[in-house]
C-alpha cells in the first residue's frame, strides 16, 4: 500500500515505494531514507506528484505519516539498506 499526506510517499515495503516513484518518473536522488533509521519516502512536487495521485494512494494525515514511520521503525521495518 502507498501512503501520502499530501508532499511526501512511503509504502508498506521499499520495492513498493521505489516501483511507484519509477512508474512515476521520480528520480531515484529524490528518496530519503538510505543510510538513515527513518522510513524511506520520496518528496512529491510538480508533474510527479499528479503522477502519484492517479495511482490512488492512501491519503493519510501528517500526524498519521509522523506515527507510521514511528511504528515502522518500532517493527524494524525501516527502509534502510
Amino acid at each position: 500500500m502507498i501512503y501520502t499526506e499530501g508532499s511526501h510517499i512511503t509504502a508498506d515495503t521499499e520495492a513498493e515505494l521505489h516501483a511507484l516513484a519509477k512508474r512515476c518518473g521520480m528520480s531515484r536522488g529524490w528518496y530519503q531514507g538510505e543510510g538513515t533509521r527513518s522510513p524511506g519516502r520520496y518528496w512529491m512536487f510538480g508533474n510527479a506528484r499528479k503522477l502519484v495521485m492517479r495511482e490512488s494512494p492512501e491519503y493519510i494525515t501528517k500526524a498519521e505519516f509522523d506515527d507510521k514511520c514511528k511504528i515502522m521503525i518500532s517493527n524494524g521495518k525501516a527502509h534502510t539498506k
